[in-house]
């Protein structure tokens, strides 16, 4: 009888004990992590593009439905910094701290509209047409042009800096007072347009790597009704030797803005975008998008054409990027699009560097205006994470749509973010599913993948 009386006890001692393990899961779940198995392998590795893609591979688009487990956010030491720890048991870890810009400007401390009195000293007038401008002591800059006999203005407010060139006076004969035919046919240039400069009156960083712009050209309709190489008054427009300044082989009428880094020399790279016809022009039924790069060797001549890309539904407002080391490498982008990249410079920044920024127009009786706004300089163009296997790829995400992603080498994978080089998201995907996840991360940061 005493046996049975132990048995049953025990019994009851054992359940209980059940029922406490059986509430502690229900109640405390994360103290229990299951680890799952990695893999080696991604069936889905053929999908991803290169760095500099704008768009996620199609395994990442299925992973948020696929992926069911939970996950947890810690916070790490720095306080701009999370990491998502996921039930797979993988984390990121922050080693190394990016970092935000060294120089903004945004361009917008306010100057009344003032009028250049001439052409700059560039152009066949004197320094004493400029007009500086300075930005909260943030940056400073020397405008100038070459449009006489036109007219040109800068005015800057919450928009940004505009710069106006009128191509022809409101009266008089248009061979005297429309800039770009002027230029060609009346004074006997070699060049076929109106421009308009801004050269930086500043130190750069001597740890600068990537500089970039915002620049606006409205939606021109007008030039629908452009005459080529014509003197008549409305609109036309002018083109020499079957080639614009950038190298186009169609006539169409054009505006544009460049961003560019120099040498001591004057040389320089330069990447920009223009307003352009969809061709062929004349008559022109809309207006096309056309990205281009090229290095120069001052003013309106390019030395090399890098590259020239067209995309036939413009868009009037473009952030414009350089990223270098001036040694080993160059990266040119409009928004988030690499127009050219090398790893051999195309011009010797042994002495360096200024930067400019500067407009064409070849539109006869036009008023061409440009905006430009958030001037930007950071110290780092990538993101390094270590601690990788074979199979993982790293994917950055950032404002705007931007998107890249890298397979793992070594262990190892880097990650060109100059379009987008702050607030950014990193994550890592295996076997189509992202297994670690970390936020707010700026250029220049070093991870490391944990389990």
């Amino acid at each position: 009888m005493a046996s049975i009386r132990s048995i049953f006890v025990g019994i009851i001692v054992l359940v209980v004990i059940l029922i406490g393990t059986a509430s502690a899961f229900l109640l405390f779940p994360g103290h229990f992590t299951i680890h799952l198995p990695s893999s080696s392998t991604n069936s889905n590795g053929s999908n991803f593009t290169s760095a500099a893609s704008s768009s996620s591979s199609s395994s990442l688009q299925s992973t948020s439905s696929s992926k069911s487990s939970t996950s947890t956010t810690t916070s790490l030491s720095s306080s701009s910094t999370t990491t998502s720890i996921s039930s797979t048991g993988y984390s990121l870890r922050v080693l190394q701290s990016g970092s935000g810009p060294i120089l903004f400007s945004a361009l917008t401390t306010p100057l009344a509209k003032t009028y250049y009195r001439g052409d700059g000293a560039c152009c066949g007038g004197t320094g004493a047409n400029d007009i500086n401008y300075s930005d909260d002591s943030a940056s400073s800059w020397i405008t100038y042009g070459d449009f006489e006999p036109g007219r040109a203005w800068a005015v800057a407010n919450s928009s940004g800096l505009t710069i106006a060139d009128q191509t022809c006076s409101s009266t008089g004969n248009p061979l005297r007072v429309c800039g770009p035919y002027w230029e060609w046919y009346g004074d006997g240039n070699e060049e076929t347009v109106s421009s308009m400069y801004a050269q930086s009156n500043m130190n750069i960083p001597s740890n600068a790597i990537v500089y970039s712009i915002t620049a606006t050209i409205p939606y021109w309709s007008y030039y629908k009704g452009c005459q080529f190489n014509v003197s008549s008054t409305g609109c036309s427009y002018v083109y020499a030797y079957g080639t614009n300044e950038f190298g186009t082989s169609s006539p169409t009428p054009y505006d544009s803005a460049f961003w560019s880094l120099s040498n001591a020399s004057g040389y320089s790279v330069d990447v920009g975008f223009a307003e352009i016809c969809n061709g062929p022009a004349p008559p022109c039924t809309s207006n096309a998008l056309e990205l281009v790069a090229f290095t120069s060797g001052g003013g309106t001549y390019y030395t090399q054409l890098l590259k020239n890309e067209s995309v036939p539904s413009y868009t009037p407002t473009h952030k414009l990027t350089i990223a270098t080391d001036r040694k080993s490498f160059i990266d040119l982008f409009v928004d988030n699009n690499l127009v050219y990249s090398s790893s051999n410079i195309p011009v010797n920044f042994a002495s360096c560097c200024s930067l400019s920024f500067f407009q064409f127009t070849n539109v006869d009786n036009e008023t061409d205006y440009t905006t430009w706004s958030n001037f930007t300089i950071y110290s780092s163009s990538t993101v390094t994470v270590q601690g990788l296997s074979s199979g993982m790829f790293v994917i950055a995400s950032g404002a705007n749509g931007f998107s890249a992603n890298v397979s793992a080498s070594a262990g190892v994978a880097v990650v060109d973010v100059a379009p987008d080089p702050v607030n950014l998201s990193i994550s890592i995907e295996l076997n189509g599913q992202i297994i670690a996840t970390a936020s707010k991360i700026d250029a220049g940061a070093v991870l490391e993948l944990t389990s």
